[in-house]
């Protein structure tokens, strides 16, 4: 998924955003610094799991959030349901783990977070 990140990163920056990519390959140890360094200096959060949307790295990220710097946040990955069975590539398409819907995603938290006050 990170080269997805990666390409929607560049896709981003055609249109004047730019985001930052975090390859976090633990989520125990998490690396706090380096998450709330980047939160701070982007304001919001996506993160793009190979994996469930609950307990993975999302979670991590938003109970750390939640706690130490709250922004608006989206987490992309495998809903609680059984994952379809198919060629990694038909598996990102079908929840949605391309450069295409991360962008979409993306531009939807960047308007939401301007309506989005602590």
């Amino acid at each position: 998924t990170v080269y997805h990140a990666l390409q929607a990163a560049r896709m981003l920056s055609r249109s004047g955003v730019h985001a930052t990519v975090l390859d976090l390959c633990t989520i125990k140890p998490l690396d706090t610094g380096t998450v709330l360094d980047a939160v701070k200096r982007t304001g919001c959060v996506l993160t793009v799991e190979e994996h469930s949307i609950y307990g993975g790295l999302g979670s991590m990220i938003a109970e750390l959030t939640a706690q130490e710097y709250p922004v608006r946040m989206k987490i992309l990955g495998i809903p609680d349901e059984n994952a379809i069975n198919a060629k990694p590539l038909e598996i990102f398409r079908h929840y949605g783990l391309t450069p295409e819907n991360i962008v979409k995603e993306a531009g939807k938290l960047l308007r939401e977070k301007k309506e989005f006050r602590m």
